[in-house]
C-alpha cells in the first residue's frame, strides 16, 4: 500500500512563521505587530506583490489566479514563538501574556494551527508528556473530556513516544503541538512531508543544525528529555528570583555583583565559626545576627506587609500581630543571650538565595552568551548551515523525502539551493525573525514563507504601511536582490518530481 502525504488544497495555503520570542524585552512590540498582521491576513483578498505571481515550484500556469494571498489551511508556527529562556524580568508570564491575543485571532480563523517547539520554548513540549502520563493514569469512564485531545506516538525500540498532541481548536480545526519537527518523519507517510499544489515540503526549528547536540543526543538515549542547563533556567524564572529583582544581571551590574558578594559572605561567616572553634565570642555575634534577621523579617511582615500594603485582608491584623509577637519573643531571646544557635540562620538564609537565585541566574546568562558564540547557528545563512564541516547538518540522516525544507533559528531569512550531489534537498528556505535586534535592518525583519499550489515565497509583513510585501535577498548575482519565486525559476531549481 502506498504511503500517502499530508495534502493541502488547492484552494488553500500554509503560512509559516518563527522566532518571535514573545514575551523577550521586545516581545509586547513584537506580539503586536503580529497581531496586526493576523487581522489583516483575516480580511480577506490580501493582494500578493507583482513579484510573487509567477509562481515558485512551477511557473501558475493561470498568473491571473494568483493575484491574492489564498486563505491558509495550517499557520506553522516554526519555533522560538514563545521566549521561555530569557523572558522580561524572568517571568514566564510575560511569554504567554505576549501570545494571548495572536492566538485568539488564529483560533478565529479558519485553520489549523502547527506550534513546531524550537530551542526557547522547548518547555512546550511537556505538555505532550505530561497530558500522555495523566491520560494513562485514567480510568476510561474518567477520561471522557479528554478523548477529543490526540496524541501521536512513535515506536522506538519497543517503546511508545508521544511526538505530538492533537488539541481541538474551532469546530473541525486543531491546535497540534510537535517536538522539533513536522510532520514526525518516523510516522507513517511523515517522512513525505506535507503536499501543497505536487510539491513536498517538510519543516523543522533548526537547533538541529548547532554544533552541540550532547543534550538531545542524551534524551534520546534515556527515552526523555535530558537537559541539565533547563533545570537550572526554570529555576532563574520562579517567584523568588522575580521577587528579589535579580534577573536581569546586564541591567544593574553592580547591584547583582554587590549582593552575590553579600551572599557568600552570609555564608562564609557562620560556615567559618562552625569550623573553626565551639568556644569564643563567634557563636554568640553570629547567632545575634541570625536573630536580628528573623526579627526584621517578621517586624516588615508585620508592620508593613500586612498592616499596610494588604491591610483590607480580613487576615491581616491576625497575622500582623503573630508577626510583632515573634519579634517580641526574637528580641527577648537575644536579650537573654539564649540565640547563640541561631548563627545557622543566614548559613541556611545564604545558602537558600545562592540555591534558587545566585547559581540559576548566573548559568542562564553564561548559557545564553556562551552557547549563541560557541555552538548556536545563529546569524548563519542557508549557505553556511548546508556545509556539515560548520554545522552539525548530515544530508545522510535527512529522514524526509521532502525535495524543500524550510527552518527557523538562525533569524535570517534566506534561500539557497541544495547540494544534490551529498542529499536529497533542492531548496533550503529559511523564514527568518520578527524580533527586533540591534544591528539589523528592519527591512530584513517580520518575514514569513508563504506556500501554495504555484510554489513558495518569502514575504515580508509591512506593519508601517501595513501591506504585505516580496521579501528580496543579495545572492551575489548581477541582478542584486531577488525573491525567492524569481531565484527558484533562475536557477532552474525542479521542485516537483
Amino acid at each position: 500500500m502506498a504511503k500517502k502525504s499530508l495534502v493541502i488544497p488547492d484552494d488553500r495555503s500554509v503560512i509559516v512563521v518563527s522566532d518571535l520570542h514573545l514575551g523577550s524585552q521586545e516581545g509586547l512590540e513584537t506580539a503586536r505587530r503580529f497581531y496586526r498582521f493576523l487581522e489583516h491576513l483575516s480580511n480577506g483578498c490580501i493582494p500578493l506583490p507583482d513579484a510573487c505571481r509567477a509562481g515558485g515550484a512551477a511557473a501558475s500556469p493561470d498568473p491571473a489566479t494568483r493575484e491574492c494571498l489564498l486563505p491558509p489551511e495550517a499557520i506553522i508556527l516554526l519555533g522560538d514563538i514563545l521566549e521561555l529562556w530569557d523572558p522580561r524580568n524572568q517571568d514566564r508570564n510575560m511569554a504567554y501574556t505576549d501570545a494571548f491575543q495572536p492566538f485568539l485571532t488564529m483560533r478565529d480563523m479558519d485553520c489549523d494551527v502547527i506550534y513546531v517547539a524550537g530551542n526557547h520554548d522547548e518547555d512546550i513540549v511537556e505538555i505532550i508528556e505530561s497530558y500522555d502520563e495523566e491520560l494513562g493514569q485514567l480510568e476510561q469512564s474518567e477520561n471522557g473530556l479528554l478523548q477529543n485531545y490526540r496524541i501521536e506516538y512513535l515506536k522506538e525500540e519497543g517503546r511508545q513516544k508521544p511526538v505530538s498532541l492533537k488539541i481541538p481548536w474551532r469546530g473541525s480545526r486543531k491546535l497540534e503541538i510537535c517536538s522539533r519537527k513536522y510532520p514526525a518523519p518516523r510516522l507513517k507517510g511523515g517522512e513525505l512531508g506535507i503536499d501543497v499544489g505536487g510539491t513536498r515540503y517538510a519543516f523543522l526549528h533548526g537547533q538541529q543544525f548547532d554544533r552541540e547536540q550532547i543534550t538531545y543526543t542524551t534524551s534520546q538515549v534515556l527515552g526523555r528529555r535530558f537537559d541539565p542547563v533547563d533545570f537550572f533556567q526554570d529555576l532563574a524564572c520562579t517567584s523568588v528570583a522575580r521577587m528579589f529583582r535579580l534577573t536581569r544581571p546586564g541591567k544593574n551590574p553592580l547591584l547583582t555583583i554587590g549582593i552575590f558578594l553579600a551572599a557568600i559572605l552570609l555564608a562564609a561567616i557562620p560556615l567559618w565559626a562552625v569550623l573553626a572553634s565551639d568556644s569564643g565570642i563567634w557563636r554568640p555575634v553570629i547567632g545575634a545576627l541570625g536573630g536580628i534577621l528573623l526579627a526584621l523579617i517578621s517586624l516588615y511582615y508585620g508592620l508593613f506587609r500586612f498592616g499596610d500594603k494588604e491591610r483590607d485582608y480580613p487576615s491581616s491584623a491576625v497575622l500582623g500581630l503573630i508577626c510583632a509577637l515573634i519579634f517580641i519573643l526574637v528580641v527577648g531571646a537575644l536579650w537573654a543571650g539564649m540565640m547563640n544557635y541561631l548563627f545557622y540562620i543566614p548559613l541556611i538564609l545564604s545558602g537558600y538565595f545562592l540555591a534558587v537565585i545566585g547559581i540559576p541566574v548566573a548559568i542562564s546568562v553564561v548559557k545564553k552568551r556562551f552557547y549563541n558564540r560557541l555552538s548556536s547557528t545563529r546569524d548563519w545563512t542557508s549557505e553556511k548551515i548546508m556545509n556539515p564541516q560548520k554545522s552539525s547538518f548530515d544530508p545522510s540522516k535527512y529522514l524526509y523525502e521532502s525535495p524543500v525544507l524550510v527552518f527557523g533559528h538562525t533569524h535570517i531569512p534566506d534561500f539557497e539551493r541544495g547540494n544534490l550531489e551529498t542529499g536529497r534537498i533542492r531548496l533550503f528556505v529559511n523564514s527568518g525573525s520578527w524580533m527586533r535586534e540591534d544591528g539589523k535592518s528592519n527591512a530584513d525583519l517580520d518575514t514569513f514563507i508563504y506556500i501554495d499550489k504555484a510554489g513558495i515565497c518569502c514575504l515580508r509583513w509591512n506593519d508601517e504601511e501595513g501591506r504585505v510585501e516580496c521579501y528580496r535577498k543579495d545572492k551575489g548575482g548581477p541582478e542584486g536582490k531577488v525573491p525567492l519565486c524569481e531565484y527558484i525559476l533562475k536557477s532552474n531549481i525542479q521542485l516537483r518530481d
